[in-house]
């Protein structure tokens, strides 16, 4: 990467890190990411519409010198003395010791991260390895989609329920769709839900624009009358939902009023 390698200032490195998209307020967001994914040589427009900035989180190796063996307190610290955030392109997240996780969690959701990474201060690197160690914890929230139809397992056409659509009504009164939930059901549930929803069954799709083939295959379409509640990671700015789990019905919420 060229921006890390002008920070690098002609050393040999190798570190973990990601790559992210950040929208307007400065706050990573996936759906922005998903528009520079597989794409080889990315336009111009494309470049200055959705710049990317790689986030530094740890360092493995200096000028040939494994650092894998050292505790993770001291490759943080050789991270923060190699000075390879530039402020844009390549940026190094703050390493917090002292603080609750609850309060990290906190303050994780106020600057729009989607989770935290806690990791022991005497952990080596372990590449490939899920340690325990290292603890991801994602923060989940919650909110209201309206069912617009669902989707059977597998795509096969009367299949049981897989996956509900959702929708939400954005500020001209379209409805938008907001992601594909298909966890969080119970057999039973799935039953129930696919009994009710096939009473109030439609031949066209109610979204104001179309949804992505990939996720309407085997669609069953419904009017968009019945709310669910789900958690999901991360909300785009577009409005789609990232990871949406099923959590129950909303009988208490007028569908109309489901906004993006």
């Amino acid at each position: 990467m060229e921006a890390l390698g002008a920070t690098a200032a002609g050393r040999s490195l190798l570190v973990d890190g990601e790559l992210v998209a950040l929208n307007t307020a400065g706050q990573p967001d996936f759906g922005l990411l998903q528009r520079r994914m597989h794409v080889a040589r990315p336009a111009a427009a494309l470049l200055r519409s959705v710049p990317v900035a790689y986030f530094v989180f740890d360092v493995l190796d200096v000028d040939g010198e494994p650092m894998r063996h050292l505790p993770y307190l001291e490759r943080r610290r050789i991270l923060d003395g190699l000075d390879l955030a530039d402020g844009t392109r390549v940026q190094v997240p703050p390493n917090m010791t002292g603080v609750d996780g609850a309060t990290l969690m906190v303050i994780a959701a106020e600057h729009g991260i989607e989770g935290i990474v806690a990791k022991r201060a005497d952990s080596i690197y372990r590449p490939g390895v899920r340690s325990k160690s290292w603890v991801k914890t994602p923060i989940r929230m919650n909110r209201d989609g309206v069912i617009c139809g669902w989707v059977p397992t597998g795509g096969r056409a009367g299949g049981p329920l897989g996956a509900l659509l959702l929708g939400a009504y954005d500020d001209s009164g379209g409805l938008v769709y907001i992601g594909s939930a298909g966890t969080g059901f119970t057999d039973r549930v799935r039953r129930e839900l696919r009994r009710n929803l096939n009473e109030i069954a439609r031949r066209d799709s109610p979204f104001t624009v179309p949804v992505p083939r990939a996720d309407t295959v085997g669609a069953t379409w419904v009017d968009p009358a019945i709310v669910a509640i789900v958690e999901y990671r991360e909300q785009s700015a577009s409005g789609r939902l990232r990871h949406p789990s099923f959590k129950g019905i909303r009988n208490d919420v007028d569908s109309t009023r489901v906004l993006i």
